[in-house]
């Protein structure tokens, strides 16, 4: 959905608190992720092809893992060296992000107006650096993250755990993503989703 008509849309809808997803919504890490899990897989003689990541985007590290381990590797492999490994080396470059602009700028504009948070796939970690280098950690009110849920997008309990800290009922909340994943978790949850991806991109 094009940022016009995002705002067009905010205009006429009724709701009591925003819920933003992290990665590739409100900052655009999705290269950054890409390049510490190519580095990853590398240490491990193994390769992860672009499509096939991105065809991915907005599940979960484990659950990448456990996709690749069954539709490429076809072995098991070692995942949790792998995310300790894409972690660290994630953590070290997140100073290379930036934020989506008129996506962060929604959410400043809207703070102290109604609650915001945000509910991420990502671990708490990688999180609040992530938020904390695009020098927006401070606007939401509480931060959600996979280490807090049973499931993943495209399961609700991200954003129904979101809704259930702020207070609000789930019909009430807007969410922001920009996966088909996290979009689908929306609308589990009974909360209108808004896709933002068609004004970000991946070089």
């Amino acid at each position: 959905m094009k940022q016009d008509s995002v705002l067009t849309m905010l205009a006429s809808l009724s709701f009591s608190a925003m819920i933003f997803d992290c990665d590739g919504t409100l900052v655009d890490t999705e290269a950054i992720h890409l390049m510490a899990f190519h580095e990853a897989f590398a240490q491990r003689n193994l390769v992860i092809e672009k499509t096939w990541y991105l065809d991915r985007v907005g599940i979960s590290a484990t659950a990448l893992l456990e996709a690749y381990e069954s539709e490429v590797a076809k072995v098991p492999i070692d995942k949790l060296g792998v995310i300790a490994d894409h972690d660290r080396i994630y953590v070290q470059n997140v100073s290379l992000i930036h934020p989506v602009p008129w996506v962060a700028s929604i959410a400043k504009t809207w703070k102290g107006r109604v609650p915001l948070s945000v509910a991420s796939g990502g671990s708490r970690r990688n999180v609040r650096a992530t938020l904390k280098s695009a020098g927006l950690w401070d606007l939401f009110d509480y931060v959600i993250t996979a280490d807090e849920v049973e499931h993943g997008k495209p399961a609700p309990d991200l954003f129904l755990f979101a809704a259930k800290r702020m207070n609000v009922l789930p019909m009430k909340c807007v969410v922001f993503e920009n996966t088909e994943e996290g979009l689908e978790a929306a609308r589990r949850a009974g909360m209108r989703g808004i896709d933002v991806r068609e004004t970000i991109s991946l070089p």
